[in-house]
């Protein structure tokens, strides 16, 4: 059964942005920060073996090439700094002010999750 809580629709729109662009997952090592593009377990900066997965945060970018690839659309910046995303199932704003994922309305998370999931 699909999450749709708040949180359950961040993680689907994330997935959806990492399928899309798969350059979003990093490794990167716990103990010096050196970052590595595929998984390693010994850090060749420090000699740790603490390297993890790590995501970046889902920026517009991200999210307009997942979307896009999923199904098209029409999408234009407006005069006041809004990103306007316009479909067949409505229209909402992506605030480049905070071009963070986490950081969008609740609706405008909630219309991507609908397109995406």
């Amino acid at each position: 059964m699909e999450s749709t809580t708040p949180n359950g629709q961040v993680e689907l729109i994330r997935s959806a942005c990492i399928k899309a662009q798969p350059n979003i997952v990093i490794w990167a090592c716990d103990d010096c920060n050196a970052v590595y593009e595929t998984e390693t377990t010994l850090c060749s900066e420090c000699n740790a073996v603490k390297v993890f997965q790590r995501n970046r945060n889902i920026h517009l970018a991200d999210v307009l090439l997942a979307i896009e690839k999923r199904m098209g659309g029409s999408l234009h910046l407006d005069l006041q700094g809004v990103y306007v995303v316009e479909f067949e199932k409505g229209t909402k704003f992506w605030d480049l002010m905070s071009d963070s994922l986490e950081s969008q309305s609740p609706e405008t998370k909630a219309f991507i999750y609908n397109l995406l999931k």
